[in-house]
Protein backbone atom coordinates (compact mmCIF):
# COMPACT_ATOMS: atom_id res chain seq x y z
CA UNK A 1 0.00 0.00 0.00
CA UNK A 2 1.11 3.21 -0.79
CA UNK A 3 0.87 6.17 0.97
CA UNK A 4 0.35 10.19 -0.47
CA UNK A 5 3.79 12.27 1.08
CA UNK A 6 1.99 15.62 3.03
CA UNK A 7 3.23 17.33 -0.25
CA UNK A 8 1.51 15.45 -3.04
CA UNK A 9 -1.54 15.62 -0.50
CA UNK A 10 -1.47 19.34 0.08
CA UNK A 11 -0.53 19.74 -3.70
CA UNK A 12 -3.59 17.35 -4.91
CA UNK A 13 -5.89 19.94 -2.22
CA UNK A 14 -4.46 23.05 -3.62
CA UNK A 15 -5.17 21.83 -7.08
CA UNK A 16 -8.78 20.97 -6.07
CA UNK A 17 -8.43 24.22 -4.62
CA UNK A 18 -7.64 26.14 -7.78
CA UNK A 19 -9.86 24.09 -9.83
CA UNK A 20 -12.93 25.28 -7.41
CA UNK A 21 -12.11 28.93 -7.10
CA UNK A 22 -11.70 29.09 -10.99
CA UNK A 23 -15.23 27.39 -11.18
CA UNK A 24 -16.39 29.96 -8.65
CA UNK A 25 -15.08 32.81 -10.03
CA UNK A 26 -17.99 33.60 -11.87
CA UNK A 27 -19.67 34.95 -9.39
CA UNK A 28 -16.26 37.03 -7.98
CA UNK A 29 -16.70 35.95 -4.16
CA UNK A 30 -14.08 33.45 -3.82
CA UNK A 31 -11.79 35.63 -5.41
CA UNK A 32 -12.56 38.44 -3.37
CA UNK A 33 -11.90 36.56 -0.31
CA UNK A 34 -8.49 35.15 -1.53
CA UNK A 35 -7.55 38.91 -2.27
CA UNK A 36 -8.95 39.49 1.56
CA UNK A 37 -6.58 37.21 2.61
CA UNK A 38 -4.01 37.95 0.62
CA UNK A 39 -4.17 41.33 1.76
CA UNK A 40 -4.05 40.22 5.24
CA UNK A 41 -1.06 38.24 4.82
CA UNK A 42 1.04 41.13 2.82
CA UNK A 43 -0.25 43.75 5.80
CA UNK A 44 1.03 41.27 8.68
CA UNK A 45 4.31 40.97 6.96
CA UNK A 46 4.81 44.89 6.21
CA UNK A 47 3.56 45.07 9.99
CA UNK A 48 6.36 42.83 11.00
CA UNK A 49 8.36 44.37 9.49
CA UNK A 50 7.81 47.05 10.38
CA UNK A 51 8.62 46.33 13.97
CA UNK A 52 11.36 45.29 13.49
CA UNK A 53 12.81 48.80 12.34
CA UNK A 54 12.13 48.70 8.65
CA UNK A 55 10.49 52.19 7.23
CA UNK A 56 6.78 51.82 6.41
CA UNK A 57 7.12 52.32 3.14
CA UNK A 58 10.36 50.03 2.69
CA UNK A 59 8.08 47.01 4.81
CA UNK A 60 5.00 47.47 2.61
CA UNK A 61 7.01 47.09 -0.43
CA UNK A 62 9.04 44.54 0.70
CA UNK A 63 5.36 42.73 1.57
CA UNK A 64 4.09 43.15 -1.92
CA UNK A 65 7.31 41.88 -3.58
CA UNK A 66 7.57 38.97 -0.88
CA UNK A 67 3.60 37.82 -1.76
CA UNK A 68 3.92 38.89 -5.75
CA UNK A 69 7.33 35.85 -5.09
CA UNK A 70 5.49 33.70 -3.10
CA UNK A 71 1.93 33.65 -5.29
CA UNK A 72 4.38 32.90 -8.36
CA UNK A 73 6.31 30.09 -7.09
CA UNK A 74 2.91 28.42 -5.95
CA UNK A 75 1.24 29.20 -9.15
CA UNK A 76 4.10 27.13 -11.11
CA UNK A 77 5.06 24.81 -8.57
CA UNK A 78 0.98 23.59 -9.27
CA UNK A 79 1.73 23.80 -12.90
CA UNK A 80 4.17 21.17 -12.58
CA UNK A 81 4.61 17.22 -11.49
CA UNK A 82 6.82 18.23 -8.84
CA UNK A 83 5.94 17.56 -5.31
CA UNK A 84 8.96 20.43 -4.29
CA UNK A 85 7.32 23.61 -3.99
CA UNK A 86 10.62 24.98 -1.54
CA UNK A 87 12.62 24.69 -5.26
CA UNK A 88 9.82 27.24 -6.72
CA UNK A 89 10.16 29.53 -3.96
CA UNK A 90 13.83 29.73 -3.87
CA UNK A 91 13.74 30.34 -7.32
CA UNK A 92 11.02 32.98 -7.66
CA UNK A 93 12.74 34.78 -4.59
CA UNK A 94 15.99 34.01 -6.93
CA UNK A 95 14.52 35.65 -10.13
CA UNK A 96 13.26 38.52 -8.15
CA UNK A 97 16.80 39.43 -6.71
CA UNK A 98 17.96 39.39 -10.77
CA UNK A 99 15.44 41.60 -11.53
CA UNK A 100 16.43 44.25 -8.99
CA UNK A 101 20.24 44.17 -9.83
CA UNK A 102 21.59 46.03 -12.16
CA UNK A 103 22.31 44.20 -16.02
CA UNK A 104 25.94 43.95 -16.86
CA UNK A 105 27.31 46.89 -18.47
CA UNK A 106 24.12 49.07 -17.52
CA UNK A 107 25.08 52.99 -16.09
CA UNK A 108 23.38 51.51 -12.73
CA UNK A 109 26.04 48.88 -12.35
CA UNK A 110 28.86 51.59 -13.07
CA UNK A 111 27.29 53.72 -10.38
CA UNK A 112 26.90 51.39 -8.06
CA UNK A 113 30.58 50.67 -8.39
CA UNK A 114 31.53 54.12 -7.79
CA UNK A 115 29.81 53.97 -4.63
CA UNK A 116 31.77 51.93 -2.49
Amino acid sequence: MTTASPLSSARERSTSAAVNEIIFNSCGVCLYGAQLKSRANTAAVASALNQRGVPDRLASLAAQVGTAALNYAVMSWLESDSDDLDRYVVQAFEEVRDLSSPAPGSVHEAQAGTEE
